[in-house]
């Protein structure tokens, strides 16, 4: 890889490295933070709950560590950009960032920011970013990637989903007969969710349960693990980055 690119590819790379280790946290926590129970239903139900509770808050130094990465990969855009300014084009320093456009016909017509940085370019390196389609309907990633780094600033970007990432029903009532519940919005802490139907009147089996961790930007990325997103995020910018190489 060319010398200039190697800072951009760094911030991308730090976030690879990072994000095993996020999902290997994000489980634990998953695993061990929730109370499972069977609830007997009276007759004539034909399925007992299986309900979880969440024990404690979910750390806010989870969407902070997120939005760092999210954050790394987005500006890693931009030093790409400004990598490509330093070899050679035309405009002011200060309008040089990676451009990402609301719409195609925003893009056109030179209605974003970073337009005059694009206008700069040299044609072959103006013809590689239009083949990248920046604006949302051409490249819904990397809109999502531009919207999530602003949105982070203001909101949480992590929320846990009533739904099991993994879930295991122990002897006595066979996997096979588990019924999971489709819930929608998200598992609060202290609250009391059903997550799935077992039939009734067996013998209590053991339960597993792990709650799934999701992006909670459901315009953007929705209900995507927050390591799937990461993944996808810093694929499409090292794919970007070897376009300028």
């Amino acid at each position: 890889m060319r010398a200039d690119l190697l800072n951009a590819q760094a911030a991308v790379d730090w976030v690879v490295s990072n994000v095993p280790a996020l999902e290997r946290k994000l489980f634990d926590w998953g695993n061990r933070n929730f109370e499972i129970a069977v609830e007997r239903q009276s007759a004539p139900a034909e399925v007992d709950l299986v309900v979880a509770t969440g024990k404690e808050l979910f750390p806010l130094k989870f969407n902070a560590e997120v939005g760092a990465y999210v954050n790394s990969i987005r500006s890693a855009l931009d030093t790409l950009a400004f990598a490509i300014f330093e070899r050679g084009c035309s405009c002011r320093e200060k309008d040089v960032c990676f451009p990402v456009a609301e719409t195609e016909a925003k893009f056109q017509s030179g209605d974003y920011t970073g337009a005059k940085f694009v206008e700069s370019l040299p044609q072959a390196y103006r013809l590689r970013i239009e083949s990248i389609k920046p604006f949302a309907s051409g490249n819904p990633t990397l809109w999502a990637l531009h919207k999530l780094d602003i949105r982070r600033k203001h909101h949480r970007l992590l929320s846990v989903v009533p739904q099991p990432s993994t879930l295991t029903v122990g002897v006595g009532s066979p996997f096979s007969e588990y019924r999971s519940v489709a819930m929608p919005g998200y598992l609060e802490i202290g609250e009391r969710v059903v997550v799935g139907h077992i039939p009734a009147g067996g013998i209590e089996p053991p339960i597993a349960f792990t709650a799934f961790v999701v992006m909670n930007e459901q315009e953007f990325v929705p209900r995507k693990s927050a390591a799937a997103v990461l993944r996808e995020f810093a694929t499409l910018a090292t794919s970007v980055i070897a376009m300028f190489d």
